[in-house]
């Protein structure tokens, strides 16, 4: 009798944990977001007047490992001068490239290009929309927006970090 017990007993305690898993790509410090904080924290960015800049994001998405990253945007007069992938990115091909420039357009965004997608979201009413920001500079810090609850797969999310003004 007791060899049934345990099994029965291990099931019982995870069950409570099964409804509080989250996507490994979310960012859990994100909280909910309106468009008054998206515009308060673009002010407060360009306030502070951060023309030339690195940082490092990585793209959390249902997508080809070259859009993930990590990569490393420089920023020189507010426009971006590079993008370099960081260990562990990929070319077009499936091969590693740390450290090769990446020239598609999509993945050169400086801070102002996430101001623009939370916008973006807020304008066509995206399901989710969850932000954190850098209380002294205003930047997004961690971004997931899920545009629509029903559908699968279209969630996207960003991790800005390690960002310095040059």
């Amino acid at each position: 009798m007791r060899p049934v017990l345990l099994p029965a007993l291990v099931a019982l305690l995870a069950l409570p944990a099964c409804g509080t898993l989250r996507p490994s790509s979310e960012p859990t410090e994100a909280v909910p977001s309106t468009r008054a904080a998206a515009t308060a924290n673009a002010q407060k960015w360009r306030a502070a007047n951060v023309r030339a800049y690195t940082f490092t994001y990585e793209r959390q998405c249902f997508c080809t490992a070259e859009l993930r990253g990590p990569f490393v945007v420089t920023v020189a007069n507010g426009a971006v001068a590079s993008v370099r992938r960081l260990a562990g990115g990929m070319t077009p091909d499936g091969t590693p490239a740390p450290g090769a420039e990446d020239r598609r357009p999509e993945n050169r965004l400086r801070v102002e290009d996430f101001f623009a997608l939370l916008d973006g979201a807020f304008a066509e009413n995206a399901a989710e929309v969850r932000v954190a920001y850098d209380r002294r500079l205003g930047f997004p810090t961690s971004v997931w927006i899920d545009r629509d609850r029903q559908m699968a797969d279209e969630e996207v999310g960003y991790r800005l970090t390690d960002l310095r003004r040059r």
